[in-house]
């Protein structure tokens, strides 16, 4: 295995809003949280 294996270019890296956007990737209630943690109120 290369050392760089499921290691993406800087250009892919995920950014805050990959996770914390609209369409953000994380289920954040199958991960124990009502909504969004980042989002205050």
């Amino acid at each position: 295995w290369r050392i760089t294996h499921m290691v993406v270019p800087k250009e892919q890296a995920l950014r805050c809003t990959d996770c914390h956007g609209p369409k953000g990737r994380l289920d954040w209630k199958a991960l124990g949280y009502d909504k969004d943690p980042q989002k205050k109120g």
